[in-house]
């Protein structure tokens, strides 16, 4: 059998280009991968500041009622008058917890209210703040932690 050159030489440059394809489309990929992962990263909105004063995001990934009463409590409603959003647990037993978690939401430093009954008796504490004084790395999600105390007192902070 006669071996032409040429055809030799061509099958070299088709597994080449087929390498080299490959290598492109691997390189696309990380590419794209990466430029999400960086557009994941950036927010929109801030509360913290850093050493030099520069706002940081707190991101919210969900939300704790605690029931820290001596008595059951139903219907607890928290409440953000400026965005309109609320969130809320039907029953919470005794010394016992009720949470949730949604998509990662910017804290935008609103005012909040809650409401909740207790022995038939409505209960409501509005506008205040979310404490954020023990928030160690702006970098990791939160939740917010709303406790419900025997007199009738409300604390809310992030833990994360």
């Amino acid at each position: 059998m006669e071996s032409y050159p040429f055809a030799q030489l061509g099958e070299i440059r088709i597994e080449n280009m087929h390498r080299l394809s490959t290598r492109l489309v691997l390189l696309t990929v990380l590419m794209l991968l990466l430029s999400l992962t960086l557009t994941a990263c950036q927010s929109s909105h801030s509360t913290q500041t850093d050493k030099i004063g520069k706002p940081q995001s707190i991101a919210i990934q969900g939300l704790i009622f605690k029931n820290l009463s001596k008595r059951p409590v139903d219907k607890v409603t928290l409440r953000v008058a400026a965005t309109r959003k609320f969130i809320s647990c039907g029953y919470i037993a005794t010394d016992s917890e009720c949470s949730t978690r949604f998509p990662l939401k910017d804290y935008q430093g609103n005012a909040i209210s809650v409401e909740w009954l207790l022995a038939s008796n409505r209960i409501s504490k509005s506008d205040f703040y979310v404490e954020t004084s023990n928030i160690v790395d702006t970098t990791t999600p939160v939740y917010i932690v709303v406790s419900l105390d025997p007199q009738h007192q409300i604390r809310a902070e992030f833990i994360q």
